[in-house]
């Protein structure tokens, strides 16, 4: 117990506080000028994700929309597009240009995560990529890493994120 916890501390420990603030600093705006922050994960970072919208809205007043929260419309677009498409199908049709993608995937390498942002970028959406520290680069996406590779410790500092952010918006 004491070694995950060592690590956690490391992790948390280990973001970068300019980036928080930077990501702080673009929901405030969303927020203040009327965007939407769209989140998006898969897993267990769904379920997360899922959590930070509930948060921001109820707490610090963000308007939200948890991409793949509606099972019907999830289960259609994968049926007829691909799971792949699943997520970035949604966002394509309820993003306007200015709006936030935020997405929480430990790997980074989900291919339907990777379809969002590419979509938020040709929709002129500001997109977050906050992952584990072996994802790979992507252009146009701003990043958060959590200095990790073990997806409990990433899971959990995604957690503390949310709660950071709800707090400071507050």
């Amino acid at each position: 117990m004491n070694d995950y916890i060592k690590e956690l501390s490391d992790a948390m420990w280990g973001l970068t506080v300019l980036h928080i603030s930077e990501l702080q600093n673009k929901i405030d705006t969303a927020r203040s000028t009327g965007k939407t922050v769209f989140l998006a994960g898969n897993g267990g970072s769904f379920l997360i994700a899922q959590h930070w919208a509930l948060d921001l809205s109820k707490a610090a007043y963000v308007k939200t929309h948890m991409l793949g929260s509606n099972p019907g419309l999830l289960t259609a677009h994968a049926n007829d597009n691909g799971y792949h498409q699943s997520l970035s199908l949604e966002l394509l049709s309820c993003a306007k240009p200015g709006d936030m993608l935020i997405c929480l995937s430990c790997s980074g390498r989900s291919p339907n995560i990777i379809s969002c942002l590419g979509v938020a970028s040709r929709l002129h959406l500001i997109p977050y990529l906050i992952a584990g520290r072996d994802c790979p680069v992507m252009s146009n996406v701003y990043d958060i890493r959590v200095p990790s590779s073990d997806y409990g410790i990433i899971e959990d500092t995604f957690s503390f994120l949310g709660h950071w952010l709800t707090r400071a918006l507050k």
